[in-house]
């Protein structure tokens, strides 16, 4: 037994070696001045000199702890939204035993790891958050990125298409059992889910009784496909406008 523990014992020590360097390295990159620069008078969750390992590990810092200008829209697009939902989140947090959440649609787990991150940072609160996507090579980064991160225990990762996920199913792959009590899932969220996704997770959030539900819909374009085609077969009808400029 001891033996198996070494291995990891030893991984676990890398790790905070590299989250201590990164952090060292983002306090001294980040002066007033480039704070400033970034956020201007705003105030976020998970700013770069105190989650350098979590935006590190998502790829959203260099190795010096500098974001890339190609990556200030993803940073800023998902810390705002954890910042609209930390309020509800906390309130929900403070009145369950263990909040669960679940990412529909989770793609590169941005969302998913702020979250969880602002779980174990912010809110202090017992939390399981759970993100779902259809790309097993997709899934595969995530738990990468959220074991570098050291939130892997937090925050698991699972495929499945959204339109037959069994959550307690899922739940139970991922942490081990599934939930024993209340709903499902407590709180459901999506951003970006891209076609139909969005739509998918809502009815999921829906029929599970979801306590909240927080979405910002992608693009539709298995409906502008089709919208499309309608305008090539000459389509006419109350529809007509729509499917002639599909979105």
């Amino acid at each position: 037994m001891a033996a198996d523990r070494e291995p990891k014992r030893r991984a676990a020590e890398t790790r905070e070696r590299w989250a201590a360097s990164i952090t060292a390295r983002a306090r001294e990159h980040w002066t007033p001045q480039r704070r400033q620069g970034l956020l201007g008078g705003m105030r976020l969750l998970c700013p770069p000199w105190e989650a350098a390992p979590l935006l590190r590990a998502l790829r959203l810092l260099r190795g010096d702890a500098s974001m890339p200008p190609e990556s200030v829209r993803k940073y800023m697009q998902v810390s705002h939204m954890a910042t609209l939902l930390e309020p509800p989140l906390r309130r929900l947090a403070e009145s369950v035993p263990r909040l669960r959440l679940l990412d529909a649609g989770c793609g590169s787990s941005y969302l998913t790891l702020v979250l969880a991150w602002c779980a174990r940072r912010r809110w202090n609160r017992p939390v399981e958050i759970l993100g779902v996507d259809r790309d097993p090579t997709v899934i595969r980064r995530c738990r990468r990125s959220a074991g570098a991160a050291g939130l892997d225990d937090l925050a698991r990762f699972d495929v499945g298409e959204l339109g037959s996920l069994d959550a307690a199913g899922a739940w139970a792959r991922a942490f081990g059992a599934a939930p024993a009590e209340g709903p499902v899932v407590h709180v459901l969220v999506a951003l970006h889910a891209c076609d139909t996704a969005s739509d998918e997770a809502l009815a999921l959030g829906v029929s599970w009784g979801a306590e909240l539900i927080a979405a910002a819909p992608c693009c539709q374009a298995e409906l502008a496909r089709g919208w499309a085609d309608l305008a090539d077969a000459g389509a006419s009808g109350p529809f007509g406008p729509v499917s002639r400029s599909p979105p």
